[in-house]
């Protein structure tokens, strides 16, 4: 188990990455699969990271396989931001429209059912998961939301595998994944924005080169405890 010291570094090296704007995707791997001293407690890396990363003006989503995109912050923030990218009107105005109505749900009710079970649809399918995140840091972007983004993908190396470096050996959905994550991280408004992708993976080379190796995506490396830091 890593002792505060070593993870200490890796993660001030992670903060530093992202906070000085160096890169907007990391590939944080290394020794992902430990535990990691917080507190009086050792924890697994993903609930170490969201404890960690927990910041005044960023909201964090997690996507773990297996599992839907979970919102450890402001839910409603981010729910209110979408609908009113999606229907393109300012969240109160579209509000007001929506009283104006007699009868039905309305445009925020329809479109707020559509982000909750784009999160659920999540489950078990994370070529719908990728694009959702993709989308939300668009919508992060426009003038809906005023906070940032930090998304947390475990096992990076199991959604866009390497395969033998080329395409030819992937099916089809892990292509479509690979394609969607190219586009993200190669997006201008995504590089120059402030929302922040973190991919979790034993080592980079298990992530697709057409992912891996963009100049944006910057590897950090969290070291294995030495034998004293064992004992």
């Amino acid at each position: 188990m890593n002792v505060s010291s070593a993870t200490g570094n890796f993660y001030a090296q992670l903060a530093a990455v992202l906070n000085s704007d160096q890169s907007r995707s990391v590939v944080l791997c290394g020794n992902v699969y430990d535990l990691y001293e917080h507190g009086t407690d050792y924890v697994p890396l993903i609930p170490y990271l969201c404890e960690k990363s927990k910041t005044k003006g960023i909201i964090r989503l997690v996507y773990e396989l297996n599992g839907p995109i979970r919102n450890l912050d402001n839910t409603e923030r981010l729910r209110n931001a979408w609908i009113a990218w999606k229907a393109g009107l300012d969240y109160n105005t579209l509000l007001i429209k929506d009283m104006q109505k007699r009868r039905g749900g309305g445009e925020i009710e329809r479109l707020g059912r559509e982000f909750d079970q784009l999160l659920i649809e999540a489950i078990g399918n994370p070529t719908v998961a990728l694009e959702t995140l993709r989308q939300l840091t668009i919508c992060s972007r426009s003038a809906h939301l005023n906070d940032s983004l930090l998304i947390l993908i475990e096992a990076a190396d199991m959604l866009l595998p390497a395969g033998n470096g080329d395409i030819a050996s992937l099916n089809d959905r892990q292509l479509r994944r690979i394609s969607i994550v190219q586009d993200w991280f190669s997006d201008p408004g995504f590089l120059n924005g402030s929302d922040s992708v973190v991919l979790v993976a034993e080592s980079p080379s298990l992530i697709h080169p057409r992912i891996a190796r963009l100049p944006q995506v910057l590897p950090v490396e969290i070291p294995s405890p030495t034998t004293e830091d064992r004992l």
